[in-house]
């Protein structure tokens, strides 16, 4: 299992990256969830994504990650409330493994994986549109302000995370001021900061 892929960001340096070959998804998929597919690899962000076909022609996304088990099950659990709550179709709907749960763990070379399989939503990223149909960006305010009432009750305590780059925690960054080298710049940040110390 030496394969992998090489990505280019614009501007960027080419980045290697280790990739599952096709065919170790395609048995993990019969050996955890009980069903054969045809495997194509997809691009992803931090984790490793996959097309399965299977011979009816049901779609599904493999997704492989790594680091903490903790954050994906909050996913899962977030994703069947919002469904409980009359979202279904919104989200990629978790397919439970043979053991009724929404993420499988494996081990490769000593090294731990999670593999978790999820509905296919058909459909085109909004950056890869080059014009917005009329109303698009009404109902999608009017959809993230249905995601965002739905979740008004939920919690779970992985979600409780610190992020750099949450602006609730903008005023953080104040400290890294005196390492910024031009003062117009210095006092442009500052400025910004202040409206979030006032806010």
């Amino acid at each position: 299992m030496n394969s992998s892929w090489t990505i280019k960001y614009p501007g960027k340096k080419f980045i290697k990256k280790y990739m599952f070959p096709e065919d170790k998804i395609a048995l993990l998929t019969k050996e955890h969830y009980n069903f054969e597919a045809e495997v194509k690899s997809l691009p992803g962000y931090d984790e490793w994504n996959y097309l399965l076909t299977t011979n009816g022609r049901e779609k599904f996304v493999a997704k492989v990650a790594t680091g903490d088990d903790g954050i994906l099950q909050a996913q899962a659990e977030m994703v069947a409330y919002l469904i409980e709550k009359g979202m279904k179709g919104a989200f990629p709907e978790h397919i439970l493994n043979k053991q009724g749960s929404p993420i499988t763990t494996f081990e490769v070379d000593g090294r731990c994986y999670f593999l978790r399989i999820v509905k296919y939503l058909a459909g085109k990223f909004l950056g890869e549109r080059k014009c917005y149909p009329a109303g698009l960006p009404e109902n999608f305010g009017r959809f993230l302000g249905q995601m965002d009432y739905s979740l008004r009750a939920f919690d779970h305590p992985r979600t409780h995370r610190y992020h750099d780059w949450d602006l609730q925690h903008a005023l953080d960054w104040e400290r890294y001021l005196p390492l910024i080298p031009s003062p117009g710049d210095r006092r442009v940040i500052a400025y910004f900061l202040l409206q979030f110390d006032v806010l």
